[in-house]
């Protein structure tokens, strides 16, 4: 959910959004409160806490061959999550 004050897109857990629809405002996974943004409006640049909270990193393992395996993917899927294209406007 894009926030309307700061404008970034934030993670909402199913609950705090049932919570959420008597006040029109909503606790994101990092802990900030929000505001919808208009549902016409772009969606925001991803919340990096966010991101961080819905897939956190790996635990240490034992083996150092298998963390590093793990980060790396773990690092890879975060930049996925933190990149992700932007929705391109369409003239009529």
């Amino acid at each position: 959910m894009t926030g309307q004050g700061d404008g970034v897109e934030h993670e909402i857990a199913d609950a705090d959004l049932a919570a959420g629809r008597g006040s029109g405002r909503y606790r994101a996974v990092c802990g900030v409160v929000v505001a919808p943004a208009a549902l016409t409006a772009r969606p925001g640049r991803p919340c990096r806490a966010c991101a961080a909270e819905v897939d956190p990193a790996p635990e240490a393992a034992v083996d150092a061959h298998a963390l590093r395996r793990a980060l790396s993917a773990w690092v890879h899927r975060f930049q996925l999550r933190a990149e992700r294209p932007r929705m391109r406007e369409v003239a009529w």
